[in-house]
């Protein structure tokens, strides 16, 4: 009986030892798990940040490509605009075509009328002081109005 009292004993440390060890194996386990947890919930935020961040430059790609495309229309159109107005202006009449057009007048008509206008020499010289005529320098016989 002694010999099963000690055996007991034995036991009963042995079983208190493994128990002791079993709690530190499940505390470790336990530790383990929350850490993984944690870890898990991490990447999983991260995974988050990166779908957004992947999502926000897609979205800034396509402004930036819609820019793009607008310039480049803005481009042409203006090429355009600036290859009408060239044709355009090639293709209009000079200021005397538009001028005879408007008053009906040719170009010998103009010139005999000119003529018939212009002033006898018996009439003054009269002309518009130029700035180097107001200084003192005008030609002779000629009176500054």
């Amino acid at each position: 009986m002694v010999k099963k009292l000690q055996q007991a004993k034995v036991d009963a440390i042995n079983a208190r030892a493994s128990e002791s060890m079993a709690q530190r194996k499940l505390a470790d386990a336990e530790a383990d798990l929350k850490r993984a947890k944690e870890e898990a919930a991490q990447a999983t935020k991260e995974a988050e940040q990166a779908r957004n961040d992947a999502q926000a430059a897609r979205e800034a790609q396509a402004k930036a490509e819609n820019k793009l495309a607008d310039a480049e229309r803005a481009r042409v159109a203006a090429e355009e605009s600036e290859k009408a107005c060239q044709s355009a202006a090639k293709s209009q009449p000079g200021l005397g075509a538009r001028l005879r057009s408007w008053f009906g007048h040719n170009l010998s008509s103009i010139q005999t009328s000119a003529i018939a206008l212009a002033p006898s020499p018996r009439w003054p010289r009269i002309r518009l002081a130029s700035f180097a005529e107001q200084r003192g320098r005008r030609p002779p016989g000629t009176r500054i109005y």
